[in-house]
């Protein structure tokens, strides 16, 4: 009887199969936003130092510097212009995260334009790391006579 049952459980491990390893690896790391970007606003309304939003319909091209740190994003907006040959304020800085493909900074305007005045962007970054989407829109309303904007936002990685 003992015979028997060894040679029963000998049969049944022998044919049971077992899967192979196999090695799961994880995601790839999000690309780093690290470098320069060409951001392109597409202004739809501004609001000005009275609060009241107006439609406005105009395009703003921005370079922004970023360097990322793990999921901590800062920089500084390097330069500019608008579809009408103004300049943009050029003096501001950007701080903010990236968590996964999500990416939100504020840009805190500098010196003797739009000082301490800030807006905040919101998008998603794609896969290869090489386009920005979002949206940008004022923290508060302006405590200055600047306009600030609600745009549609593309960027794209030099």
């Amino acid at each position: 009887m003992k015979k028997t049952i060894f040679l029963v459980l000998v049969i049944l491990s022998s044919t049971m199969v077992v899967p192979p390893y196999r090695h799961y690896a994880s995601a790839p790391p999000p690309p780093s936003v690290s470098g320069l970007w060409d951001f392109t606003l597409n202004v739809n309304r501004m609001v000005g130092r009275d609060g009241f939003v107006r439609k406005q319909l105009r395009t703003f091209e921005w370079v922004i510097r970023l360097k990322q740190e793990g999921g901590k994003v800062t920089g500084d907006l390097a330069g500019g212009r608008g579809s009408r040959g103004e300049s943009v304020c050029a003096d501001a800085d950007v701080r903010g995260s990236l968590n996964g493909s999500r990416i939100e900074f504020v840009v805190s305007y500098q010196g003797a334009c739009c000082s301490q005045e800030q807006e905040k962007f919101v998008g998603e970054i794609d896969d290869e790391g090489r386009r920005i989407t979002g949206k940008l829109e004022p923290v508060d309303v302006p405590r200055t006579s600047c306009d600030l904007a609600y745009a549609d936002v593309t960027a794209t990685k030099r």
